[in-house]
């Protein structure tokens, strides 16, 4: 599934790498409002695609009892969906605090402009970034029932 591929991946990467450079280069944020919700959308869909490319092969653990591995295979359905929307919400959360340090020690010392730090702003991006995850799971699980 193209979700899970690598190169897709490679790509969204890629245009989140460019986005952000832009967006900080020439203050985004400022002007447009819907670039911020579009980069923590793309965040998430990118986490849960490396998410999903690490747990889509079944897992071998070794058993204590037997000396074959064990394997388990991955939950597929609501559960698993659950996860691929927990590690988005996980590494946006990781991100916020991010955000937060860089404006904190780096943009208030220089002269750029400041991102605006509000509960609004960080509950939207925490928002767009299970957002992402979810329509990633979602697409991914669909392509697994087929």
């Amino acid at each position: 599934m193209f979700i899970s591929d690598r190169k897709f991946i490679f790509v969204v990467a890629v245009i989140l790498l460019l986005g952000q450079i832009l967006y900080s280069r020439f203050a985004w944020f400022q002007g447009l409002f819907w670039s911020d919700m579009l980069m923590h959308f793309l965040g998430g869909v990118l986490v849960a695609s490396i998410f999903l490319i690490f747990f889509q092969r079944k897992l071998e653990l070794p058993s204590w009892k037997e000396n074959k591995p064990k394997v388990l295979s991955i939950p597929e359905g609501p559960v698993f969906l659950l996860f691929i929307v927990s590690f988005a919400g996980l590494i946006g959360l990781f991100w916020e605090f991010y955000e937060y340090l860089t404006v904190y020690y780096f943009f208030r010392l220089s002269g750029f402009p400041i991102f605006s730090l509000t509960l609004d702003d960080t509950l939207s991006d925490l928002f767009f970034d299970l957002f992402g995850g979810l329509v990633a799971g979602i697409i991914w699980l669909r392509s697994v029932k087929k």
